[in-house]
């Protein structure tokens, strides 16, 4: 029945019901539907949808059900309809995302002081004719049977997600119901080469399923032309090997032939003709958007992924925390994937995973002026986040920075800059017995080269031994050594330029270091520390406090490096102590000096030198 009214003067009006429209619907005759989705109901494996009709008014049209439409397209067995019909409730699969497979209709016969539901379901899937299941006040015994159908209950959402086990017949993990029906997931295979994986889902009973779409990640995926028509045994689906979280899938091949492939459209699945078995691969590279990232880059550049023709953007995000932020994306921020990474030269990096729909790839550089390198890459995703620091003395080395040292995005500045500096310095150990010589000119600290230069110092009367990283890299300085007896007190856990050690012109061995000053690059700032030996037995190297601030002329002036005239008093005060001692090199870090001792009966022989002599007396004058 399709007229607004039976005549032009009945006071009835009967309804188109289109059970498939969710969202509310117009009629040319005024009224409006808009369905009430009650979710879990009767429980959780299902929907409803409540297409209530009009409410009657004083001296206005009785509406009454007069047809029912599954989009747009009317519906056979409902006899009678027209005979005082009215609300009508569908129910569907809760995982039903786009209402494709209806699978119960209760009508509502009568008013509301006398009542009663009749129940209607489908011949079949997809079918427009329905037949009258019965006369009842609840919903159970209607459910009952589509459950029970042998084609019904094997209706199927597939969780692309899995990659091995068995799931419930909805997409999740276990189900209340039909819980005969279960997926089974297979694989992975390398197919059609090593650079994918196809994992396979089909029903555990080895039968026929009908598929209503897909769900990855709690998403679903759905069909644009539904396939709920057609009964398939397997479905494969196809990652490439380096999406290591499985997190894109590329192509959906359905078991009904060889030649059956969806590709994703957008977020729905549409089938792709030209997509064939022997061109699948090619097909494969297209759709993983798999890109190489050049971290060397600072500007726009080609992708250099075979096939590839897409300009990959460089865009800096410059701040005041002395590093440079390189953000690499696509036009208009596009989510992409990632192959590789590249250095310059187009040397691979290793250590790296492999993102997929991320639409930005951070490479941080360090410092910002003088010589900045790429030392730390982040990127995130939806699902996940990832960052990457470079391993000390390996320019193509990467490791993952895990617990609490991972930056919480991008901007999480604090963790990013202490990344760096920790990254851009090498760790070493200071060997103060190592000195210049015509045939030696460094040695080796772990995977650094440290370099030793030998000459005068600024003070008169001394000399000092300069330690550096090669190619004036900036180190941090783990201990310090001097014939194989560590130097307590040393400590600094701040990048360096240089190491410095003072001697006396008179230690021509180099054997007693007097004062130790280290040259500290931090950001655009340099400043100075100075540690003086100990006296006596005492173990501990001691800092040299500057002047108290009140005696400063700038806020600076205790990190400054000392002059001359700041020096000479500290170095001539520290040799008096130790270079006019005995002329035996003791244990350095305590100052012991030599002598002669033997123990039951005790002879000990004292080499006195004349300042202590001269001393000595004047204390007894």
């Amino acid at each position: 029945m399709t007229d607004c009214t039976t005549n032009r003067y009945s006071s009835f009006l009967y309804v188109v019901v289109d059970i498939f429209n969710k969202n509310g619907y117009n009629h040319k005759c005024g009224y409006t539907i808009k369905p009430k989705v009650k979710l879990g109901d009767p429980r959780k494996e299902f929907k409803t949808y409540i297409h209530s009709l009009p409410a009657w008014g004083f001296n206005e049209l009785f509406y009454y059900v007069g047809r029912i439409d599954y989009n747009k397209s009317e519906q056979n067995g409902f006899r009678h309809i027209t005979s005082c019909h009215t609300d009508v409730v569908v129910y569907y699969w809760g995982h039903d995302e786009d209402n494709l497979c209806p699978l119960l209709i209760r009508l509502t016969r009568g008013s509301w002081f006398s009542y009663y539901y009749e129940y209607y379901i489908p011949t079949g899937i997809g079918s427009n004719e329905w037949k009258k299941y019965g006369i009842a006040k609840n919903v159970y015994s209607g459910l009952t049977k589509i459950v029970n159908d042998d084609v019904f209950k094997k209706v199927v959402t597939l969780n692309l997600s899995k990659t091995s086990g068995t799931y419930a017949f909805d997409g999740t993990d276990n189900s209340s119901i039909n819980t005969g029906v279960r997926i089974q997931v297979t694989g992975p295979e390398n197919k059609p080469s090593a650079d994918y994986k196809k994992f396979t889902h089909r029903l555990e009973s080895g039968e026929s399923m009908r598929i209503l779409g897909t769900k990855h990640n709690n998403e679903f995926i759905n069909f644009k032309d539904s396939v709920i028509q057609t009964p398939y045994y397997h479905a494969h689906v196809y990652y490439a090997t380096t999406d290591g979280d499985y997190a894109k899938p590329l192509i959906l091949e359905l078991g009904i032939s060889s030649d059956t492939y969806y590709r994703l459209d957008g977020e729905k699945w549409v089938k792709d003709t030209s997509i064939k078995s022997g061109n699948l691969e090619t097909h494969l590279q297209n759709f993983s958007g798999a890109h190489i990232i050049e971290i060397s880059q600072k500007g726009q550049y080609n992708c250099s992924s075979p096939g590839c023709s897409q300009n990959i953007q460089v865009t800096p995000e410059d701040n005041t925390y002395n590093y440079t932020r390189q953000r690499h994306h696509l036009q208009g921020n596009r989510p992409f994937s990632v192959s590789s990474f590249i250095g310059s030269n187009s040397t691979v990096q290793t250590g790296l995973s492999s993102p997929t729909n991320v639409t930005e790839v951070n490479v941080f550089w360090y410092p910002k002026d003088n010589i900045p390198k790429p030392l730390l890459i982040f990127y995130g995703s939806r699902v996940t986040r990832k960052c990457f620091k470079k391993v000390r003395g390996n320019d193509n080395t990467w490791e993952e920075a895990l617990g609490d040292d991972k930056p919480k995005s991008a901007d999480d500045h604090d963790k990013i800059k202490k990344l760096l500096t920790e990254k851009e310095s090498t760790q070493v150990t200071i060997k103060l017995d190592q000195v210049s010589s015509s045939s030696e000119t460094s040695y080796t600290s772990g995977n650094a080269t440290i370099e030793i230069k030998t000459g005068a110092a600024d003070v008169s009367g001394f000399s000092q031994i300069t330690h550096t990283a090669k190619d004036n890299e900036r180190f941090r300085v783990t201990q310090v050594e001097h014939n194989g007896t560590q130097l307590t007190g040393i400590d600094s856990d701040k990048p360096l330029g240089s190491f410095s050690v003072f001697y006396a012109n008179s230690d021509t061995k180099h054997e007693k270091p007097l004062l130790v000053g280290l040259e500290i690059k931090e950001d655009t700032k340099t400043t100075h520390e100075y540690y003086k030996r100990p006296d006596g037995n005492a173990p501990t190297w001691t800092k040299i406090e500057r002047k108290e601030k009140e005696e400063k002329e700038t806020e600076d002036e205790d990190t400054t490096e000392l002059n001359e005239d700041t020096l000479k008093p500290i170095l001539d005060e520290l040799k008096s102590v130790h270079i006019s001692e005995s002329s035996n090199v003791g244990t350095i870090a305590g100052g012991v000096t030599g002598g002669l001792g033997v123990t039951g009966g005790l002879v000990g022989v004292t080499i006195w030198k004349w300042p202590s002599i001269m001393s000595f007396l004047i204390t007894r004058l």
